[in-house]
């Protein structure tokens, strides 16, 4: 979220990051681009700050920076894009925090002791370290 605030106050400054292949999609509009990931940072942003859909948002925030770094290569931008991306990967592996809207929503069936139907048919538990 923090640099979708960047991106929308100056996009300018970020055109240069946009490969020019990936700028030709967007007809050579750059700005068009940078603004279009700046919403989809922001959205993707309030999604885990909320814990909305968090494995899958975290999934394509991971693929995003991945992407960022690999075109962005070995420098100090592209370590520290490295590192937002393993540690957004992270938060595939790991899930919804206790506090979160999927955790909310999450419907957890009671069961009843010596139950075992009831054991097999709910969704595998969610494991902290």
């Amino acid at each position: 979220m923090f640099f979708s605030y960047y991106q929308f106050s100056d996009p300018s400054i970020w055109t240069g990051f946009v490969p020019h292949s990936v700028a030709a999609i967007f007809g050579g509009n750059a700005t068009l681009l940078v603004l279009l990931n700046a919403w989809f940072e922001l959205i993707a942003g309030l999604c885990l700050l909320a814990g909305f859909q968090t494995r899958i948002v975290a999934f394509l925030l991971a693929l995003h920076l991945f992407g960022i770094t690999a075109t962005i290569g070995i420098s100090p931008l592209g370590i520290r894009d490295l590192g937002l991306a393993v540690a957004t990967l992270s938060i595939v592996f790991a899930g919804s925090d206790l506090i979160s809207i999927d955790r909310k929503f999450l419907k957890e069936a009671s069961i009843e002791v010596g139950d075992e139907t009831a054991i097999e048919s709910m969704p595998a538990p969610i494991r902290r370290i």
